[in-house]
């Protein structure tokens, strides 16, 4: 299944979920980068015990936030995202937020990545890619 999303160097793609072993709320923040990969700037953890859980030693670099805990300056670049998700994975670009597990079912494993435009069209098959085209969130939405 493909999706096809305009996206530009710089914008920003957030990624939420539940933390799988401390069951809080967690996001990771992307930066869209100008070869066209992802780079990860900032993760908001639940709770101290969800962060330290990815890396002990990251301590003086999270920082408290009301009841969130933010490690930032990041700046690893990944060519895709590879998502295994579930019920609470929500992707969201801009104003739009999708719910991972609604459009590809619970336990998917979710590959996401940037294609140049014209590689959807040969993909998609032309009336497929019209529709999506001019759908909500299009390139050419009216």
């Amino acid at each position: 299944m493909l999706w096809l999303h305009a996206l530009v160097p710089g914008c920003s793609v957030e990624l939420t979920y539940e933390h799988s072993v401390y069951r809080v709320y967690q996001k990771e923040i992307y930066t869209l980068g100008v070869a066209g990969d992802f780079i990860l700037e900032k993760m908001v953890f639940g709770s101290f015990g969800a962060a330290a859980y990815y890396d002990p030693e990251a301590s003086a670099g999270l920082v408290r936030s009301g009841d969130s805990w933010n490690l930032t300056g990041i700046s690893i670049s990944l060519p895709e995202l590879r998502v295994f998700v579930n019920e609470s994975h929500r992707l969201i670009i801009g104003d739009h937020i999708f719910n991972l597990a609604s459009e590809f079912g619970e336990g998917s494993r979710v590959l996401i990545k940037l294609s140049p435009y014209p590689e959807f069209i040969l993909a998609l098959g032309l009336e497929r890619a019209k529709k999506l085209l001019h759908a909500p969130g299009g390139f050419l939405e009216s």
